[in-house]
This record gives structure tokens, C-alpha cells and sequence, in this order.
């Protein structure tokens, strides 16, 4: 992703391009296996905290509606029953995942026509209202008996579809169990060349409307410049997240161990801190622990965990150590963004 930021000469940047898609569709293909060993392991959990419904839609769709452009589909949206600034309780990151999984499967099979997505929610009175979320596509459709196992995970229809499209055949049974895990159900009525309709329903709690406008994706220059300490024993993942930071314009100091990081905040003030949790003779939760102890600002601060696992016994262990947020690595410039967006101050949108 850095590479890709930095080159001008066209034809290189289309081999970094090809490079860079690549190693997104690796790192999809082991997001998607480890998933599913959360799954049938019992380790699988769906969080509830309050979210900006629209901003998620806007976030999906925008990535897709690009997409489809590309291979001349039409894209269509719509939405009723909430608008930008109605806050919901539930899973942000696991409807995304709902919805990234149903939008790239309609692109993916669909050569000409439309991708329509649309969401309503219905209130229920005092009890939790309903989300309907509906994807549909002008594709290849699914035969009869592609529909009898269409849930099940690694299933393609044949192997003329797995070589022409390609994936893991996990998508969608990620996606039903998600969205079981959401007290939530889904539908799907498909034609062999016709198309694919998916609707997703789930129970959703609208809370107290906020006034305030809903954050947006982070960018380079919203974020006010933050003085970051960069915490890994590992001088290549100090490297690389110190150049994302750096390139947004933050002010970076790096530490190579815990007893360094200590050091660091009892001397200096830092707006963040990432802490890789894996380090030899004092691991990342226990040097939290220990910049917590020191008092002032550094009780406060936010210290964002690192980590190549992702469980839910991992993340627990984050929080229960004193960390304000979980990452699993490799880290993508998206989410580094996104917590700077998250903690950092922010530059006033112009004209406001």
C-alpha cells in the first residue's frame, strides 16, 4: 500500500497493482480460513456497541460502486426508515462483513445488467426494529442444486466456475453464520441466468438520534499530526507502520522493547501508542500494565494492542490489560487510519 501511494510511472504502478491484489486476495482467503476455525471452534462473537448505520452502508458501497463502474454495471442504492445521524447498537465491523462478502459475490458474477443493494430498518416500538438489508444481481444465477448447498463451506458450483472466478467457496457460509450470530436470518431466491436476490434481516436497536455529524472514513489530512509511539521488537513492523504514520504527517518514536516503551512514556508525552502484545522478557500487556501504573497522562492515553491472533480470548486479554483497542496484524493503512480517526483530533470539515 505504501509503494502504491508513492508511484507516479504508470507502468510500474500497474505491476505494483497486480502485486497489491494478489496479496489482498491471500490475506481475504486466510481472513476467511481463520474465521471459520473462530466458527466451529465456539470462539466466534458479535459485539454491541453504538455505530453510524449510514456511514457503514457508505463505507461498502463506495468501495463496490467503484468496482462495478469498472465493469460497466450499473449500481443502485437506496435506504429508508433512518438517516445519517441515527446511531445503532450491534456489530459494525460484522455487518460490513455481511454486506463487503453479498456485494463482491453479486460483482463477481455478474458480467453485464445491475447490482442493486438496499437497507431499510422498521422500528418495533421499544423493542429492538429490524434491518432489512437486500443484494441483488443480474448474474449467472445458481442452478437448483447449487442452491441445496449454497451455505456449506469450500462449495463451488463446479470447476468451471471455481477456475473462471476463482475463491475459496467460504463467503457465504461465513455470512450465514454471521448473521446467525446475529439473531438474524437470510434468504435467497436465484434463476440460472437470470440472477441472485439475498435479504438479510436483523434485529437492531436505534438509539438516542445524535447530533452530531458521523465520522468519516479517515484520510491523510483530516487527522491532526499525533505523536505516536511505536512499540515491536521486530524492526520491520516498526518500519513499515512508522512510514504510514510518517507519510500522514505524524510524529513518530519507535521502541524495540517493553522496558524501552516505559522509558519512553516516563519521559515524554505521546497522543498513542501501538504495542505489539508479543515481546520477549515483558510482553505488551504487561508493559501496558506498567505505563498505566505511571500515572498522569499515560493512564488515559490510548494504546492500541497488535497482534497475528485475533480470538476473541486475545482480544479480552487486550482490554483486560488496559489497552483501548485490538488490531490483528498485517495491518492495512485503512485501519491505521481508522484509529487515528478514532482517537486523534480532527480537522474541521471546510465550511462548517
Amino acid at each position: 500500500s505504501l509503494l502504491r501511494e508513492k508511484i507516479d510511472d504508470p507502468n510500474l504502478k500497474d505491476d505494483v497493482d497486480v502485486l497489491y491484489r494478489n496479496a489482498q486476495s491471500m490475506t481475504l482467503i486466510l481472513n476467511d480460513i481463520l474465521d471459520l476455525s473462530k466458527i466451529e471452534s465456539g470462539q466466534f462473537k458479535v459485539e454491541s456497541i453504538p455505530f453510524n448505520l449510514m456511514e457503514q452502508l457508505k463505507i461498502c458501497n463506495t468501495l463496490q460502486r467503484i468496482a462495478a463502474q469498472e465493469k460497466g454495471l450499473k449500481f443502485i442504492e437506496s435506504h429508508s426508515g433512518f438517516d445519517d445521524h441515527d446511531t445503532f447498537l450491534g456489530d459494525p465491523t460484522r455487518l460490513r462483513q455481511v454486506m463487503q462478502n453479498l456485494l463482491s459475490n453479486a460483482l463477481k458474477f455478474t458480467e453485464q445488467g445491475e447490482i442493486e443493494v438496499s437497507a431499510q430498518y422498521a422500528a418495533h416500538g421499544t423493542d429492538a426494529g429490524r434491518l432489512t438489508i437486500q443484494v441483488r444481481d443480474t448474474g449467472i444465477g445458481m442452478s437448483e442444486d447449487m442452491k441445496k448447498r449454497v451455505f456449506q463451506p469450500f462449495n463451488q458450483a463446479d470447476s468451471s466456475i471455481f477456475r473462471k472466478y476463482g475463491g475459496t467457496g467460504l463467503g457465504l457460509s461465513i455470512v450465514h453464520s454471521i448473521v446467525k450470530c446475529m439473531k438474524g436470518r437470510i434468504q435467497f431466491e436465484s434463476t440460472v441466468n437470470e440472477g441472485t436476490r439475498f435479504r438479510i434481516e436483523l434485529p437492531l436497536v436505534r438509539l438516542k438520534k445524535s447530533v452530531d455529524t458521523p465520522l468519516r472514513p479517515a484520510t491523510p489530512n483530516q487527522t491532526v499530526p499525533q505523536s505516536v509511539l511505536v512499540v515491536d521488537d521486530m524492526a520491520i513492523n516498526r518500519k513499515i507502520l512508522g512510514k504510514i504514520l510518517i507519510n500522514d504527517g505524524h510524529r513518530v518514536t519507535e521502541a524495540s522493547s517493553a522496558r524501552e516503551a516505559i522509558e519512553c512514556c516516563q519521559s515524554n508525552d505521546y497522543d498513542l501508542v501501538f504495542m505489539d502484545v508479543s515481546m520477549p522478557e515483558m510482553d505488551g500487556y504487561a508493559c501496558t500494565q506498567a505505563i498505566r501504573a505511571l500515572g498522569g497522562s499515560n493512564a488515559l492515553m490510548p494504546i492500541v494492542a497488535l497482534s497475528g491472533h485475533a480470538f476473541d480470548d486475545d482480544v479480552h486479554k487486550a482490554y483486560e490489560s488496559g489497552m483501548s483497542m485490538h488490531l490483528s496484524k498485517p495491518l492495512e493503512i485503512d485501519r491505521v487510519r481508522d484509529v487515528l480517526a478514532r482517537f486523534g483530533k480532527q480537522h474541521a470539515p471546510r465550511g462548517i
